[in-house]
């Protein structure tokens, strides 16, 4: 399932067992706002051919264990 960088980076602090990380918005006038936001992709063409099997059953299984 996709995230969003807010949501990893709130889930890594939370882990650490540090203060949340503080956003800042973009600016909404900045040609670079497009490239600065959240995407999202879709691997499963990728997992289909080359027939890929992911570790953990998500990205929060998957920093826990990184951090152990």
């Amino acid at each position: 399932k996709p995230t969003v960088r807010r949501q990893f980076y709130l889930h890594l602090a939370e882990l650490c067992g540090v203060s949340e990380p503080r956003f800042e918005e973009p600016d909404p006038d900045s040609p670079k706002v497009r490239r600065a936001t959240d995407k999202q992709i879709d691997p499963s063409r990728l997992v289909e051919a080359t027939q890929f099997e992911y570790r953990f059953p998500d990205y929060k299984a998957g920093l826990a264990d990184s951090l152990n």
